[in-house]
């Protein structure tokens, strides 16, 4: 999990010093009930929704589907409910980790977000703990570890761990952001001290009724959501593509790529990704992501951040093969904002970033892949799915 929201910011005063207007990033939208089709309800913003005391029939939360709404195209997020009674809070829902935390009362820098006391519940227990859960972008939350009960997509999870946090770091205590907390959908080894993460709890817990052991990702700008306990068939068509898990202890969701082509030139073959809906971009090794934007014209922002002009960013066919599926980037996917210079010509805030601690065989493959296919994580085959795009509904 990493770039966050607040690092787009961050890069205003890159663009002032190279004499570009301030960034116009596309707009937020409000959270939305989601029917099938997906169409998008106006139902005011999230703020207002935060710490109601609802339990888990919550109209966004039912059913096994919750809906997710984003957030200036860098943050999908949605519901969950903690505790006994239940107390709602929003949610950064994140592949790429396996720690559930939430913001405490003795949490100095979490302005504007919802903080838990687990005194108000009667069924969350303290282990007397305390740790730290730190992430590969830098940022750590640390406080103490306590447990207690959670409903995810209507399905009730009984002790599950959370970290209660007393300090934020500065990318998790951004004000702005709509999320409380973070759940982590990793796998166990993943999670504070290696206890099961959220959905592996929720697996191996008897008496669930959970239909499959899988949870998938819809993400569009349009209605977004996460099915838990299996696939939404109205979303995706054809078959399923799936690639195995990578790794003799299974951590996070990283598979083998068959090769990545550049508008149908192969740039580079056999190298891992990592499947990370906690990241905005798809993030690169930085030599390799500078190169590729040098050829289009592009300008660096820095910290592995690249403008370029727009029509020569449309003009870039980036292709994933996966286990032989081929998943095609859309230039919208590619765009997290543009910005109008002086001479007229637009430029593009571009969706691959470069990383100097990623190695050429090592790439995160963020919200902005996953915008482009249906993606599935079955827990109980250690495998990740991926599937078309259903032409009903809009992908971006």
């Amino acid at each position: 999990m990493m770039f966050k929201s607040a690092a787009f910011f961050a890069l205003i005063p890159a663009l002032t010093a190279l004499a570009l207007p301030h960034p116009q990033p596309k707009p937020a939208r409000a959270p939305g009930h989601i029917s099938i089709p997906l169409r998008k309800r106006e139902v005011g913003s999230g703020l207002g929704r935060r710490g109601n005391g609802n339990s888990s029939s919550s109209p966004s939360i039912s059913n096994g589907t919750i809906d997710l709404f984003d957030w200036q195209e860098t943050r999908w997020v949605g519901y969950i409910d903690v505790g006994t009674p239940p107390t709602t809070f929003t949610i950064n829902f994140d592949t790429g980790s396996g720690t559930l935390f939430l913001p405490g009362l003795d949490c100095g820098n979490c302005t504007g977000h919802h903080q838990w006391d687990p005194k108000t519940s009667s069924t969350a227990k303290n282990t007397g703990k305390n740790t730290t859960s730190a992430y590969a972008d830098g940022s750590q939350v640390s406080g103490a570890v306590w447990t207690d009960d959670i409903y995810l997509g209507g399905y009730k999870i009984q002790n599950q761990t959370i970290l209660v946090a007393d300090t934020y770091t500065e990318d998790f205590g951004f004000a702005s952001d709509p999320s409380d907390g973070l759940l982590g959908l990793g796998f166990p080894a993943s999670s504070v001290n290696y206890t099961d993460s959220a959905f592996f709890n929720l697996v191996n817990q008897s008496g669930s009724g959970l239909p499959e052991p899988v949870f998938a990702f819809y993400l569009s700008n349009q209605g977004s959501e996460l099915t838990i306990g299996g696939t939404n068939k109205d979303l995706y068509t054809g078959n399923i593509t799936y690639a195995p898990v990578t790794g003799a202890v299974k951590q996070i969701w990283e598979v083998e790529v068959d090769k990545l082509t550049l508008n149908n030139q192969t740039i580079l073959s056999n190298f891992s990704g990592i499947v990370d809906s906690g990241t905005t971009a798809i993030r690169a090794n930085e030599t390799l992501v500078s190169a590729f934007y040098q050829s289009i014209n592009g300008t660096s922002l820095g910290g592995g951040s690249f403008v370029a002009p727009c029509d020569q960013l449309a003009e870039q066919q980036i292709s994933f093969i996966i286990q032989g599926k081929e998943i095609t980037m859309s230039f919208e996917s590619l765009n997290l904002g543009t910005f109008s210079a002086p001479n007229g010509t637009l430029y593009c805030l571009g969706g691959v970033v470069g990383d100097a601690g990623l190695d050429v065989d090592t790439w995160i493959l963020g919200d902005v892949f996953m915008k482009n296919v249906y993606t599935i994580f079955d827990a109980g085959k250690a495998r990740v799915g991926f599937a078309d795009l259903a032409t009903s509904v809009d992908s971006l």
